[in-house]
């Protein structure tokens, strides 16, 4: 965690030995040039692209696309994606959907597959025997009991039409249950990395250099075997053409390994000649839209599986000229 003014929390606690970056015009140079201002379409290029191009209908793309939201890198993203089913991928959406809600759907595609046996069943409710007199709709249970292939031996089919409908019901919950079980057992089975992030990452003074810093803890205080740390940068640039689009830039870390990673670890990047970031103050990245993005990958020796976990500081969330504190036992020795 990081260290603030108590009297003033809203304000970060200027380093001694650091000095201010100078103000770089990197930043701002091709957003002042004229020349990178987008092309203009003249009316005869408008028309002609207009009457070249068919325009798509409201209905159209109301039935084949929806609107989906996103989160990517701290931003809100409205993504206009192809409209499909849970059915076209099925495994996918079991995985990432809820717990609660892949109880509900089990349980209703349960509850449904045997509403329409049991529908089967009543058309010739004669060929199942020992249906109690005016309760038809016992048939329902018996349909339980021959889809979970139970069969408590009561209520059985005595003719040939229910003993077809009962074959296919059985096949039916065999198969139910093998996929019940293969997808209760992946999502119970699929390693998940319980990793702590800092809040807030520093731009701090570190052993006389400029550093980017954050810092990651391992929340199960087991080993994780050959950690390694990526920082990428995300920043908004205008190309050539006047083009507002997105870069991805991977920093180098101090260390960005560790082969025993237990407690706590402060990831570092030293801002120096060679890093995108020197020569840049807080308005510049707040002018190119900065994020970072940190992803932690290593292997849970408990678990003997590879884990991984990422996570996303906005320009807002760094802390200038701050520092994290030592960390330090309850009961030194």
């Amino acid at each position: 965690m990081t260290q603030f003014n108590p009297n003033k929390h809203h304000e970060t606690t200027p380093d001694n030995g650091a000095k201010r970056f100078p103000t770089s015009p990197r930043v701002n140079s091709r957003r002042n040039d004229a020349s990178f201002s987008p092309p203009q379409n003249t009316p005869q290029t408008h028309s002609a692209s207009t009457e070249a191009q068919p325009q798509p209908t409201h209905t159209a793309v109301q039935g084949e696309y929806q609107l989906s939201r996103l989160k990517v890198a701290n931003r809100e993203v409205l993504a206009l994606t192809k409209r499909q089913s849970m059915w076209q991928d099925f495994y996918h959406a079991s995985m990432t959907s809820s717990w609660w809600r892949f109880i509900l759907w089990s349980a209703i595609f349960f509850f449904s597959v045997n509403l329409v046996f049991a529908t089967l069943y009543a058309f010739k409710i004669e060929g199942i025997s020992n249906i109690p007199v005016g309760k038809p709709w016992f048939v329902f249970f018996f349909s339980v009991e021959t889809f979970a292939t139970v069969g408590y031996g009561n209520m059985h089919p005595v003719s040939f039409y229910a003993h077809t409908i009962a074959m296919v019901e059985s096949f039916t919950g065999l198969l139910f249950s093998a996929v019940i079980t293969g997808l209760v057992f992946a999502r119970f089975a699929r390693p998940s990395a319980r990793i702590i992030f800092a809040k807030n990452a520093v731009v701090g003074r570190h052993e006389g250099q400029m550093m980017w810093m954050t810092r990651v803890a391992n929340e199960r205080h087991n080993h994780i075997n050959g950690a390694q740390a990526k920082l990428w940068l995300v920043r908004t640039e205008i190309n050539a053409e006047g083009h507002s689009f997105r870069r991805f830039t991977e920093l180098t870390l101090r260390h960005k390994s560790n082969p025993l990673f237990v407690l706590n670890w402060t990831i570092m990047h030293p801002i120096n000649k060679n890093s995108p970031l020197y020569g840049m103050t807080a308005e510049d990245w707040a002018q190119a839209d900065f994020s970072f993005v940190v992803i932690l990958e290593g292997t849970d020796e408990t678990l003997a599986q590879s884990i991984n976990a990422r996570h996303t500081y906005h320009h807002k969330d760094v802390r200038w000229y701050e520092r994290f504190a030592d960390m330090k036992p309850l009961h030194p020795y």
